[in-house]
């Protein structure tokens, strides 16, 4: 995306064909650039949820979809276990949701599983406040903050005390990097919740990715009282929901909606 305008061109004479992957992404002016040079070309965009957190669409025909649903049949995903918390108080909330999530963080490793717990958070200052919560209530599971923006040496820290396992928990704002795959990472503290069902999907499917014998199924923990919980995804934090049932239908339900949308702007003549 940093590329010089005479790179871009000296690319375009050479390809005809372009692949991209995280497609979702394109909609940043940065990628737009790169992507305009391309017009002529013949584009494949990859992505594992085909919309845009601004809520705006994607461009291009969906051709082919991977369902949920046979990811889990195929061994790809393991089960999600939804754990959660009722707290109407929100000076307490946080509070509730680490005690909850640590609470099966010990059981998880008292069972031999090797995992560790990401507590996300919406804003820096709001990861400042919930790392000092899990530093102050359980020090002896070493946690760390790792965000954009954190000086490099204390990110790159942060992320070999995550990696070598001397770390159990991890405070972030929104989600780690899509390029951060940490199969231990089981355990979901949502702190803050997403803005929308598609980012809520993407989030939870980095928990659920099969892995060796030491690593158990994924858990994610949230407060159903939190009035900030949208109505779109109020569903998937139902206390009596079958998360397995319940991730597949509004995924499926949302990749429609979004080839409908398209079939539609597809039929008019420009």
């Amino acid at each position: 995306a940093n590329m010089k305008e005479a790179e871009l061109e000296l690319l375009k004479n050479r390809c005809d064909f372009v692949a991209v992957d995280e497609a979702h992404h394109l909609g940043a002016p940065s990628w737009m650039r790169v992507m305009s040079v391309f017009s002529e070309s013949s584009i494949l965009q990859f992505t594992a949820t085909p919309f845009r957190y601004d809520g705006k669409h994607i461009s291009g025909d969906i051709i082919y979809t991977y369902p949920l649903s046979r990811c889990q049949e195929e061994g790809f995903f393991r089960p999600i276990e939804f754990i959660p918390v009722t707290e109407y108080f929100t000076e307490k909330a946080d509070e509730a949701i680490c005690e909850t999530a640590v609470k099966k963080l010990r059981q998880d490793l008292a069972n031999g599983f090797q995992h560790s717990l990401m507590a996300r958070t919406s804003s820096k200052e709001r990861a400042r406040k919930i790392f000092n919560l899990y530093q102050s209530r359980h020090p002896d599971l070493n946690p760390v903050m790792l965000f954009s923006g954190m000086k490099a040496s204390d990110k790159l820290d942060s992320r070999n005390k995550l990696l070598q396992g001397h770390s159990k928990v991890v405070v972030c704002v929104d989600m780690l990097g899509e390029g951060f795959d940490y199969p231990p990472l089981k355990i979901a503290a949502i702190h803050d919740p997403h803005r929308s069902l598609p980012i809520t999907l993407q989030f939870v499917g980095r928990f659920t990715r099969s892995s060796d014998v030491s690593i158990g199924n994924a858990s994610v923990i949230a407060n159903i009282a939190d009035p900030k919980m949208q109505a779109n995804i109020s569903a998937l934090y139902s206390q009596d929901a079958n998360w397995d049932h319940i991730i597949q239908g509004s995924y499926t339900g949302a990749i429609n909606h979004e080839i409908d949308f398209q079939n539609f702007i597809n039929g008019f003549v420009f």
